[in-house]
């Protein structure tokens, strides 16, 4: 039962989570009022792609674009002189900006560096980009 959930921080640090992973991160946070600290720093949470050829890219390759890409809405985050780019996924950035609205208790994401911060307004290490960070 969730309400009877007393966790008071989280630590999942350097653990691969991705957009995915967020987006479960994102659910929990909604649910469980006593959770005052959640750390994700040094994790891929806008899930930043490898070298991607424009062409595979429906939209505009240009950095801040919204594109689609295998079927995904994805934003261009960074674009190469040698023709390539890479491209960053916000559904679990948007989702954990939600749920920042909704649990009232949660003052600090990313303590471990303030990799991703609500109180203090750093972004390093979790590839989430202006547009990402906007969203928060």
């Amino acid at each position: 039962n969730n309400k009877e959930t007393r966790l008071a921080s989280l630590n999942i640090s350097e653990n691969g989570v991705g957009p995915t992973g967020t987006k479960s991160v994102a659910g929990m946070l909604v649910v469980t009022a006593s959770l005052t600290s959640c750390d994700l720093s040094s994790n891929n949470l806008a899930g930043e792609t490898n070298l991607i050829n424009p062409s595979e890219v429906h939209g505009s390759p240009t950095v801040g674009s919204k594109v689609i890409y295998q079927g995904s809405e994805m934003f261009v985050s960074k674009v190469y002189s040698t023709g390539g780019v890479k491209l960053i996924n916000l559904s679990g950035i948007n989702a954990i900006a939600d749920a920042l609205r909704v649990n009232a208790s949660l003052t600090l994401i990313g303590e471990g560096g303030l990799d991703l911060c609500y109180r203090y307004g750093s972004a390093i290490n979790n590839n989430i980009g202006g547009a990402g960070w906007a969203a928060i």
